[in-house]
């Protein structure tokens, strides 16, 4: 079955399948989860089990199953946000045509994607539908958490969870799809949370890899332990946006999970920067555990202040004048030690 296509996602596999077995498919699906863990090409590899004309279902190679794939099948239709949302007028149109008999398959499927955006006048006439729908009609919903849908609408369809994957199984995906070295592997595969189609995205982003870098120039210029003018100059260098913040932050707090790691001795935990090992054993000399848990905690507060305060440089300033306080407090009695062999 092409259901080998999904990474991952056993539990969710196995109900799908067992229900193509039992022919008891449902007339409405919600897949929630993480983006990027696979819930929309679950839904449309399901899409082509529920129209593939072959006997072992789906073949991802018959007619029906090639159409789907290049989102060309005329009984099997994705329906996204317009603007910022999903509004009646598509709903409006999803029951329509729902209630014409399908073109060249035996069932008409719809993909809903975003389902937690849908305007509460689109999730009113969408659960129109879903009270009276035709016995070969198909909705499936995708969202990032059920419980943004009305009750109404959770209690009509069949809930079937994603989860971020593991990070073995993450990295054993990167390495037949990408070509990045071990280490660069295992920091996607990190930093993408579990979340392939992730990965992938960030894998080809070059402002990414930018913004990597430039993170570590920051964090050693923090570690030089004087040029704070300096070090604001390089955050003004990045990006003036909350997504591309929020994901330097994120760099930066696997840097110190780091060091917190090395530090306490845990062999059998994964290291997310093994490309940049050198710097990490630099760095840990002169950080105590009680600093760095210090540094942490500072990260996750200035977190909090991205979500509701707009000034992200002034945000950013505050960060970075604190762990830099941290670091003057210990770098000094660490250096000390250091150099006399303690």
């Amino acid at each position: 079955m092409s259901f080998d296509r999904i990474i991952g996602q056993e539990g969710a596999k196995k109900i799908l399948i067992n229900s193509l077995k039992r022919e008891r498919t449902a007339h409405a699906y919600i897949f929630t989860g993480p983006d990027g863990v696979g819930k929309f090409l679950t839904a449309r590899i399901l899409a082509e089990a529920l129209n593939c004309t072959e006997e072992d279902k789906p073949c991802g190679i018959c007619r029906s199953c090639r159409k789907i794939q290049k989102g060309v099948h005329p009984d099997v239709k994705v329906i996204d946000v317009e603007g910022a949302s999903i509004k009646i007028n598509q709903m409006r149109e999803l029951r329509r045509d729902m209630f014409v008999r399908p073109y060249e398959g035996r069932k008409k499927i719809y993909i809903i994607r975003q389902a937690e955006k849908m305007t509460p006048e689109a999730s009113n006439s969408l659960l129109k539908t879903l009270e009276e729908p035709p016995e070969y009609g198909v909705i499936i919903l995708v969202t990032v958490n059920h419980h943004m849908l009305l009750p109404t609408i959770r209690s009509r369809g069949q809930v079937i969870p994603f989860y971020p994957l593991s990070q073995k199984d993450m990295e054993e995906f990167l390495v037949k799809n990408l070509r990045k070295g071990k280490e660069e592997v295992r920091f996607l595969a990190a930093f993408s949370g579990g979340r392939p189609g992730e990965a992938l995205k960030l894998a080809d982003d070059e402002e990414f890899v930018q913004l990597r870098n430039l993170t570590f120039e920051i964090i050693a210029g923090l570690n030089k332990n004087n040029n704070e003018k300096g070090m604001f100059l390089l955050i003004d260098r990045l990006p003036n946006k909350k997504e591309r913040i929020q994901e330097f932050l994120d760099i930066v707090t696997l840097w110190y999970r780091d060091l917190m790691i090395i530090k306490t001795g845990k062999k059998d935990t994964i290291i997310v920067n093994a490309d940049l090992e050198e710097e990490l054993n630099e760095q840990v000399q002169y950080l105590s555990i009680d600093r760095i848990f210090k540094i942490l905690e500072i990260i996750q507060r200035l977190k909090k202040d991205i979500e509701s305060n707009a000034n992200l440089y002034l945000i950013l300033e505050v960060m970075f004048s604190k762990i830099l306080g941290v670091y003057r407090d210990d770098v000094y009695s660490c250096r000390s030690q250091v150099q006399k062999g303690g």
